[in-house]
């Protein structure tokens, strides 16, 4: 079987169908750019390819599909056949989408015969081969039975396609003159070769849709109809007597007409069609099996594929109103295999899809650039964020914060304080010798146990603050500067703003720190003082001179303390 893949013409980009999303503009646009397209609809085949197929069209467009697309079903029986979108249950709406046109009263049509000419003349002898009662629904795998439907049926047929087709072209609201005659229209006709109704109605549909194209006015090249038909290996498990004669039947007089293009009818109410030329630009014919030889589990799973490959076929459509470009579809339908037969058959085969896959990546990210910068990137700052994220990232770095964590022992977790006594054995010094003892004493328990120990550790709590402080500034920036809430104005703000609240504490720090030297100068003058004092103390009268001194001491340490506390 020979497969004619399709190529698509959608501008630079291919669109997906996928979730595009009810009533959006891009699925609006798309739609517009569909050309018109009829899906006729026969049997139970085509109600189940058919109910998959609104499945999808109803996803990728909504209700608005209905601007574009019809879906027409005609059918002997009433299926519950349905199809989920979402939470949304889909079904071909009867009266508008679907048609019975079943309930044939043959076994009246057999009696007066003489009455119904078309239908005598059309059937001959194979009406007398028709059982006169129709037991349940449906036509029973008998041909001849849909063709009689047909012809019952023929005024609602005819109204409903009539209807479809200048709704369509935009006759029912322009003249004659306003049509756009080179737009055209695409008709599928969608149904089993191998049952009763689709059989025996798929070649008269054709023909039936071809006539009423030509009166419009359409020209015939921008109009195609493509025929879908589901063989007999698609129903798997399904046995009748008459499957694979009505599948050869079918395809016998599709051959015929395809070659000879030859068709004249006249039907109930006096319309005569008679064309010179094929039903079908082209005929898809798909049975159980797919061309990499799996096996399809039934007609539910290859009605689903139909669907999916006859809405892909609609939407290649999109950004030209000319006709479907096939490949080799010229020569398909001209060729002949070395017995002489005709290929003008296809079936669907694996769909891929080539693009420029970086130039894509390129252009969608040009794309999301410009809507972030516009959106979200460059709006004005928001004074409340701007406020809230400079107030809580400058609150870390407050005297009261920071004072407390450079005096911490990171070992036990304590604070670090000047403890500086007067030892006992400074008092059993001579006492001439006590003065010079604990200024030695002050002086090196400055410079080793706080010039060294404690301003070291200092230091490095001071530069664990830094870290923490840098780290801290690096999450915050790298957090809010894609974020939805933040534009680069606000960022940019909220970092000027906390700027400028360090710089005033920078200088208010500096400030007092000058008060702290002028304090340190009058602690050192106090010390000093304290020094003189003692070296009084223990050069005195003997008579209290030991209180004197132990006084002297307590006062010497007690400024040696309060100065070394401050310079810390």
């Amino acid at each position: 079987m020979m497969h004619a893949p399709t190529k698509t013409n959608a501008g630079p980009f291919a669109k997906s169908h996928v979730a595009l999303g009810k009533g959006t503009t891009r699925a609006t646009g798309q739609l517009e750019q569909i050309r018109p397209t009829i899906f006729l609809l026969l049997g139970g085949t085509g109600q189940q390819v058919g109910v998959n197929l609104k499945a999808r069209i109803f996803n990728a467009f909504g209700p608005a599909y209905r601007e574009k697309i019809v879906l027409l079903a005609f059918d002997s029986t009433e299926e519950p056949f349905a199809a989920s979108v979402g939470e949304e249950l889909v079904r071909l709406e009867p009266g508008a989408e679907f048609f019975n046109i079943g309930q044939v009263p043959i076994s009246r049509i057999k009696q007066n015969l003489d009455r119904n000419h078309a239908i005598r003349e059309r059937l001959g002898t194979h009406i007398d081969r028709l059982p006169s009662v129709m037991r349940g629904n449906g036509m029973k795998m008998i041909r001849p039975a849909a063709l009689v439907a047909y012809h019952w049926h023929y005024q609602l047929i005819h109204n409903e396609l009539n209807k479809a087709i200048w709704r369509l072209a935009g006759r029912d609201v322009l003249g004659p003159q306003e049509v756009d005659q080179e737009q055209g229209m695409n008709i599928y006709i969608v149904g089993s070769l191998v049952g009763g109704t689709g059989s025996g109605l798929f070649l008269d549909m054709a023909y039936h849709v071809r006539s009423l194209l030509t009166e419009l006015g359409m020209q015939s090249e921008y109009c195609t109809v493509t025929g879908l038909g589901v063989l007999a290996q698609a129903f798997r498990g399904v046995s009748g007597r008459n499957l694979y004669a009505n599948g050869g039947a079918a395809l016998k007089e599709l051959t015929h007409l395809m070659l000879h293009e030859n068709f004249e009818a006249t039907y109930p109410n006096g319309r005569i069609v008679d064309m010179q030329e094929a039903p079908f630009n082209l005929f898809y014919v798909l049975d159980g099996v797919d061309e990499r030889g799996r096996t399809w589990n039934g007609i539910q799973d290859v009605a689903a594929m139909a669907a999916d490959g006859l809405f892909l076929q609609m939407a290649s459509q999109i950004g030209r109103r000319g006709d479907n470009a096939f490949d080799n579809v010229d020569e398909i339908l001209l060729g002949r295999t070395r017995e002489g037969e005709p290929t003008y058959l296809a079936s669907f085969g694996l769909g891929y899809l080539e693009f420029d896959a970086p130039g894509v990546a390129d252009l969608f990210t040009r794309r999301l650039v410009v809507e972030m910068a516009g959106s979200q990137w460059l709006r004005p700052a928001v004074p409340e964020v701007v406020d809230a994220a400079a107030t809580g990232n400058v609150q870390r770095s407050s005297a009261a914060q920071v004072g407390p964590a450079l005096r911490t022992d990171p070992e036990t977790g304590g604070e670090i304080y000047i403890d500086l006594p007067v030892p006992s054995w400074l008092l059993d010094k001579r006492h001439d010798a006590i003065p010079s003892e604990a200024a030695q004493y002050v002086r090196a328990y400055g410079r080793v146990r706080v010039g060294e120990e404690m301003a070291a550790l200092i230091n490095r709590n001071a530069q664990r603050i830094t870290d923490r402080e840098r780290e801290a500034w690096d999450g915050w920036l790298a957090g809010v500067l894609f974020a939805p809430e933040y534009s680069i104005h606000s960022v940019a703000a909220a970092l000027q703003q906390a700027q400028a609240t360090l710089a005033d504490r920078t200088v208010a720090g500096q400030r007092h720190l000058a008060e702290i030297d002028n304090e340190i100068d009058s602690l050192t003058t106090a010390l000093e003082q304290a020094e003189k004092s003692l070296s009084q103390a223990c050069g005195g009268l003997p008579i209290g001179r030991s209180g004197r001194v132990r006084q002297a001491l307590t006062t010497c340490f007690q400024a040696a303390e309060a100065l070394l506390d401050l310079q810390l």
